[in-house]
């Protein structure tokens, strides 16, 4: 046993890693631990820093969420890596209060990177987690294996960090390309594009990246037309009502896990218009007024395309034809364009895919999907020693508020490391002779 064993490895160090390393120092120095003698734990993280949704920092966008619900206060106001300690260090905690709250994306991202930049202790940048494996002994797997881009480690646990990833429509991925692109990749995409140019857009989507993206562009690329085309009748109000918001509260959490699996899909459809597919009031009225005043000028650039659907998509000249169609007339449109946006989302995986190599040990249900405990514990099977935790993508076992949300990050952080830390045996059942006969040590 050549590799280096760890306590806990982690795969991912953005906001979710970033929240439950926040739990470990926080726990150490209680303690009275010194910096030398906290957890051997480790997380791998592919890209070079954990800024936090670097291609879509735009100018005079906000976050969605309080920003009392940061990567600690939730857990432990006290700590010292709460956004409001982190707007007394950079000497704005005053300045920021007549912002009455509202947090910009650019000064989270900030605040993410701060955090991180106090736990580099934990953090192995520029290291891809390729495969996690069984390390079998005697029949039994005691620890896991660990495969990443800068060799390998054993750990008795691990935690998966991930989060959701960008949804293409299979139709759009042939076509994905320098000027086809996911909003994923938006400031990066448009950054080799000509703003003095006479360009055609479409942005296919109705969530808030959508219309954000569509303002931005409009102010960058004077000379251009814009196409925002849904499925549906527009862009849609996001439902941050008091009362239906409060399903972001910690007991939501516990009610939502207790549901059957199939209760618990038509539970998210409820609950739908609080996150996706949707804007805020003051991203709707901006887009409303631009194009409002674009009217009294007789200068429109952007176009509202409601109720259509992408049927087809042609390459001609170096251009997109998009040939659209009505989604309850059939009626046909035709749109030519420069540049396609994909603003279609996010998506989780249910068996993520660096655990495949595990698959026979770890207990699904009847969607396909990852058993997974309230302590957010994936079940495993006899014979099976670690422990897997999924610290982020619980959106299908934990609800809305618990997946990618910050909402409950930091108590979610909590909750992992303290049943971690305590030792809990995982969920077991008994490995059947179909799945032992597949396993590979």
């Amino acid at each position: 046993m050549s590799e280096e064993t760890f306590e806990l490895l982690g795969v991912g160090f953005g906001p979710a890693g970033i929240a439950l390393a926040t739990a470990i120092e926080d726990w150490r120095e209680a303690e009275g631990h010194s910096p030398s003698e906290h957890p051997k734990v480790k997380f791998f993280e592919r890209r070079h820093d954990s800024g936090w949704q670097s291609a879509l920092l735009l100018p005079g966008t906000d976050i969605n969420h309080h920003f009392l619900r940061d990567v600690a206060t939730p857990r432990n106001p006290r700590s010292r890596f709460t956004f409001t300690n982190y707007l007394k260090e950079k000497g704005r905690l005053f300045s920021f209060g007549l912002l009455r709250g509202a947090a910009t994306r650019i000064e989270w991202s900030d605040y993410v990177l701060w955090v991180a930049n106090q736990l580099q202790q934990y953090a192995a940048y520029d290291t891809e987690v390729t495969a996690i494996e069984p390390w079998i002994e005697d029949g039994v797997v005691k620890l896991l294996k660990v495969q990443t881009s800068a060799g390998s480690a054993l750990t008795e646990s691990a935690v998966i960090n991930g989060g959701q990833k960008a949804k293409v429509p299979e139709e759009f991925k042939p076509w994905l390309g320098d000027r086809f692109f996911h909003t994923s990749n938006f400031l990066p995409a448009i950054a080799n594009l000509d703003r003095s140019a006479p360009l055609t857009f479409v942005v296919v989507g109705s969530g808030q990246s959508a219309a954000e993206s569509i303002i931005y562009l409009a102010d960058e690329f004077k000379h251009s037309r814009f196409f925002s085309v849904h499925r549906r009748i527009g862009f849609k109000l996001l439902d941050d009502g008091h009362f239906s918001t409060q399903i972001y509260f910690p007991e939501e959490t516990d009610y939502f896990h207790n549901l059957r699996p199939d209760h618990r899909a038509h539970a998210l459809q409820d609950i739908w218009l609080t996150n996706y597919s949707t804007i805020d009031w003051e991203v709707s009225r901006t887009l409303y007024a631009k194009m409002y005043e674009a009217t009294v000028l007789g200068e429109e650039r952007v176009f509202i395309l409601n109720r259509r659907r992408v049927a087809d998509i042609e390459r001609k000249n170096g251009k997109y034809m998009l040939n659209l169609a009505d989604v309850y007339s059939g009626d046909p449109m035709r749109v030519e364009a420069d540049v396609v946006i994909l603003c279609t989302g996010f998506m989780e995986e249910i068996f993520p895919a660096c655990l495949q190599k595990l698959r026979p040990y770890l207990e699904v249900d009847e969607t396909g999907g990852l058993e997974v405990d309230r302590e957010y514990q994936v079940a495993s099977r006899e014979s099976f020693r670690p422990r897997i935790f999924l610290n982020g993508l619980c959106e299908r076992t934990h609800g809305m508020s618990d997946s990618t949300s910050f909402s409950m990050m930091a108590l979610k952080a909590g909750r992992i490391f303290d049943a971690w830390r305590q030792g809990a045996p995982p969920a077991m059942a008994p490995l059947t002779r179909e799945a032992a006969a597949n396993v590979r040590a």
